[in-house]
């Protein structure tokens, strides 16, 4: 489709460097859907397993062992087995299984559902790889609040079809632990990202928001990278 009116437009550099830090351990990032990817949920239940099996392991239970001394009144044996802390570390371990299997469930879910109906190629493209379809990317600094993306009208495609694409990429860059470097244009890849779609008289705009200054800042690197995109693609 052709467009007839083309305005790019990004707006100044972020001015502060983000620093990001990426804490590896299962403990520090949590179990919930959103901490991992789906494959990192998995991977990280299979090794609290296999903590669970080697604290098992060094369990015996034949080493109770019944406690000696004098009383005055009253005399009870009392039984204890040095090895019986195991079987509690174990318990812990195979708990934080499960919930990482669960949360790497809850994200397989919500993929399914999020993209029931959308086309396997439209799922591994970005909804903004078509870059003709594209008439403006305007973006503002990080504390700004207008980060637009504004698509001509598209046959077949209103605003209802296009939320749906959105909605599955967000779902699928979840499961995927929101690491996608064949898509580095594409503003819905960092995490804690909304997108909805506006129509209009002449197309649809998508309305980007962000939960932090930082994933903003991401978002705006993107949204640079996107524009300049456009911009070669209709040179």
């Amino acid at each position: 489709m052709k467009i007839k009116n083309k305005t790019f437009r990004i707006l100044p550099k972020i001015v502060a460097p983000i620093a990001i830090m990426f804490i590896v351990s299962c403990a520090g990032r949590g179990t919930q859907p959103h901490a991992m990817s789906v494959s990192e949920h998995e991977k990280s239940a299979d090794q609290e397993l296999k903590e669970a099996e080697r604290h098992q392991a060094q369990f015996d239970p034949d080493a109770w062992s019944a406690g000696d001394g004098e009383c005055d009144t009253y005399c009870f044996d009392i039984w204890t087995n040095p090895t019986s802390g195991h079987v509690r570390e174990a318990r812990k371990h195979r708990a934080l299984a499960a919930q990482h299997r669960r949360a790497s469930e809850a994200l397989r879910v919500a993929e399914d559902r999020a993209c029931t109906g959308i086309p396997e190629r439209d799922r591994d493209l970005s909804p903004f790889f078509h870059t003709d379809d594209i008439e403006e990317v305007s973006g503002q600094e990080a504390d700004g609040a207008d980060l637009v993306v504004r698509f001509s009208a598209i046959e077949g495609v209103d605003a209802e079809a296009m939320q749906r694409l959105l909605d599955c990429h967000l779902a699928r860059n979840s499961a995927r632990g929101h690491v996608a470097p064949e898509m580095d244009y594409c503003p819905l890849v960092p995490k804690g990202v909304r997108a909805t779609v506006v129509a209009g008289e002449r197309g649809l705009t998508v309305e980007i928001e962000a939960d932090s200054v930082e994933e903003r800042a991401e978002v705006l690197e993107r949204f640079k990278r996107l524009a300049e995109r456009v911009a070669s693609d209709h040179k």
